[in-house]
């Protein structure tokens, strides 16, 4: 585990944004550590761009505040975004320039880091070529590249991992988890649960424009679940399993997932003759997906 500061470079109050009469943000309240990597899960539509939007002073809030390194954006966005880095899609590229247009253009206004030739080396590109010529993968590789360099101190990620091999999703994770060490704060926006589980300190996870829970993922992780196939050599009572979530059941059998402590289930299946019985840890992704259950 990494040094992570008490204190708080991003703070969201009570954010809320209406596009029309549809409500996207209800409410928002977060905060992101120095130091930290906050994920922030939901589904697509959950209201995860709206967010971002706000956090980089694209779009403002209906209702609520943005306080960066304690000022607000509103009235500090110029001076806020010198500290900041924000990676998108591969979309917000000029097509006709090379991988070095783009560099030399951040550098135009952003003073280069000691670390910039790792960033580049690691992401293996090709500073010569247009980007018209490259693969979408490899147009996400120069996003998140351009992201990375001159060492902000905030990171503000938008699905960064969209579009790379199983490789380069790797390579990125070891990236960001180096500059993390630095006490950069980074906050990635995200749908991929083995990524976030992979790189995280806390969750956020919103659901149709709400903040659902927040919790450090060493606590999720802590949350063991079991999926427990019973095979019975009799009939069995059901009423025996009414607290517990059943997956499926038949006259001599049932599957059913186990969110309390194991033991005192075995305690409940102890009276019966069992022919077989299966008992496995759910991963972490099905972790995650127990929460949008909520």
């Amino acid at each position: 585990m990494y040094y992570i500061g008490c204190m708080d470079v991003l703070e969201v109050f009570d954010l809320s944004k209406s596009f029309g009469t549809k409500e996207v943000l209800k409410n928002l309240n977060f905060s992101l550590k120095q130091g930290e990597i906050f994920g922030f899960l939901g589904p697509n539509g959950a209201g995860k761009t709206t967010t971002i939007n706000c956090l980089m002073g694209f779009i403002y809030p209906d209702t609520g505040s943005i306080k960066i390194f304690s000022k607000n954006i509103k009235n500090n966005i110029v001076e806020i975004k010198k500290k900041i880095s924000y990676g998108s899609s591969s979309d917000i590229l000029n097509m006709n320039w090379t991988v070095s247009d783009h560099i030399n253009f951040v550098y135009s206004f952003k003073k280069p880091s000691e670390y910039d030739k790792n960033i580049i080396k690691s992401l293996d590109i090709s500073l010569n070529s247009r980007i018209k010529t490259l693969s979408y993968g490899n147009r996400q590789k120069v996003s998140l590249l351009l992201s990375l360099i001159c060492n902000p101190q905030i990171i503000i990620l938008d699905e960064p991992s969209r579009g790379l091999d199983p490789l380069y999703q790797s390579i990125f994770h070891s990236l960001i988890l180096d500059i993390k060490k630095r006490g950069v704060s980074i906050f990635l926006s995200s749908h991929d649960l083995q990524e976030v589980g992979d790189v995280c300190d806390r969750i956020g996870i919103i659901k149709e424009g709400m903040l659902v829970d927040i919790e450090g993922i060493d606590e999720v992780k802590k949350k063991k679940i079991y999926s427990v196939i019973i095979k019975f050599k009799e009939k069995y009572n059901i009423k025996d399993f009414e607290n517990l979530e059943i997956v499926d059941n038949t006259k001599n059998s049932i599957k059913v997932k186990v969110k309390t402590d194991i033991n005192s289930f075995i305690k409940i299946i102890s009276k019966y003759d069992i022919e077989n019985l299966l008992v496995e840890p759910i991963s972490l992704e099905d972790t995650f997906l127990e929460f949008y259950k909520k």
